[in-house]
């Protein structure tokens, strides 16, 4: 039996962390949650295992990060521009904004320039939200996961 992935959501919205951890829980046996944060610097923090996120027992390092583009206190772009200087190698991170946060050509482009091709988009039903997780974890099953 293979090792469970695991992973880091970040979101400002409750709701929306709530509505991922239920849909991992459901639809996708290959993934484990193991921590949830509501803005970018609680993102750096656990990353880096600085304050209370130093005990990685309670906290481990994980495998995939699902990081909402729009958060507060240290975007989501700014994370990412904050990995492009770190070392994580096993990381790998998932974007997700909802459509109309990055319609306009200046988050694109900033998204193009750290690497961000394709994001999850959070603008979805609780079906489609399944089928996102279940798509992704075969991805990364099947090793086609090009992410960050």
């Amino acid at each position: 039996m293979k090792p469970k992935l695991s992973v880091l959501i970040a979101d400002d919205l409750e709701i929306d962390r709530w509505l991922l951890k239920d849909a991992f829980h459901t639809t996708a046996s290959g993934f484990q949650v193991v921590g949830e944060v509501a803005d970018g610097e609680q993102v750096i923090n656990y990353l880096a295992g600085r304050g209370e996120y130093s005990d990685r027992q309670r906290y481990p390092f994980p495998d995939v990060l699902l990081i909402d583009l729009m958060m507060p206190r240290k975007n989501g772009f700014e994370v990412l521009e904050w990995l492009q200087e770190q070392s994580f190698p096993k990381l790998r991170v998932v974007p997700m904004a909802a459509h109309y946060e990055i319609a306009s050509l200046s988050p694109r482009h900033r998204a193009l320039r750290l690497r961000v091709e394709h994001f999850y988009s959070k603008s979805v039903t609780y079906e489609e939200r399944l089928w996102s997780v279940q798509a992704l974890q075969q991805q990364m099953e099947a090793g086609k996961a090009n992410f960050l």
